[in-house]
């Protein structure tokens, strides 16, 4: 057999390779969005645990349920929490370097029928093994392996909510600032006098609670956050869902004695 046959044997042969899947990377890892696990809250309407999961760049979100053990997984290593025994996931990941293998990424990579699909990738020695999981066990892993986590393009698209942003941000004003905000009405911009249409109206302030204690008020009207300017709720939103977790807020408020400077500490969880 001459070279040229031996050429087009071998050229025929990466083809296939190709076509067939074998390089460990594909096209679909074009589409793979990297994301932050923001935490594991309560859906209000079925009291059931849910992981946020948030994008690095568009900030989308994208809400999982999973089962109460799991999220006490996730939530422990997101509180860097640490138990006297090993619990399920940290006995994996101990198998798991035992082996002298490694958690390379987690992946969310469909949804079907409301019904979320992840995979593991692990590394092993030189190759690469994908492991079939479910969501929740995927991410306990990858934060315990500090590996990052992705979600597909398309299951971002299905399942990804503006109105969860609203919802994440509602639960954090009220527990950790004590107010609710909302859009304002055109008869409010014009008997309060606001030179625009901008901002968002404070319309509850728990007792005792930190909004409260630095003289936030039902009525007022928030202009700007961190410096930026307010357009609406859903401006709002995404201005402090961006913020580090802890971190006080500075808000700059139009009430009857016009405008002044507020700004809050979040209240701990115990308080």
């Amino acid at each position: 057999m001459n070279r040229s046959v031996l050429f087009l044997a071998l050229f025929a042969g990466l083809v296939i390779l190709a076509w067939s899947g074998y390089f460990a990377r594909s096209a679909d890892d074009d589409d793979l969005l990297e994301v932050d696990v923001r935490g594991v809250a309560i859906d209000p309407s079925t009291n059931s645990p849910v992981v946020i999961l948030v994008g690095k760049e568009h900030r989308k979100a994208v809400p999982i349920f999973i089962g109460a053990g799991e999220a006490g997984a996730i939530a422990r290593e997101l509180e860097d929490v640490e138990t006297v025994r090993p619990m399920t996931h940290d006995l994996m990941m101990n198998i798991i370097e035992g082996v002298d293998a490694r958690v390379e990424r987690a992946i969310i990579t469909d949804l079907k029928e409301n019904i979320f699909f992840a995979q593991i990738i692990l590394k092993v020695g030189r190759s690469k093994k994908t492991i079939d999981s479910r969501p929740s066990d995927a991410i306990a892993l990858a934060l315990r392996a500090g590996a990052p986590i992705f979600v597909s393009a398309d299951v971002m698209e299905a399942s990804s909510s503006g109105d969860l942003t609203g919802w994440m941000v509602e639960e954090s004003l009220s527990k950790r600032f004590g107010f609710q905000v909302q859009n304002i009405s055109g008869e409010l911009i014009e008997a309060m006098e606001l030179e625009d249409e901008e901002g968002v109206l404070v319309s509850d302030v728990r007792d005792g609670g930190p909004a409260d204690r630095e003289g936030l008020h039902r009525g007022d009207v928030i202009l700007r956050l961190q410096g930026s300017r307010v357009a609406d709720v859903e401006d709002f939103n995404h201005l402090l869902i961006d913020l580090p977790e802890g971190e006080d807020i500075r808000i700059v408020v139009a009430g009857p004695g016009g405008e002044r400077d507020v700004s809050l500490s979040p209240q701990d969880e115990e308080e």
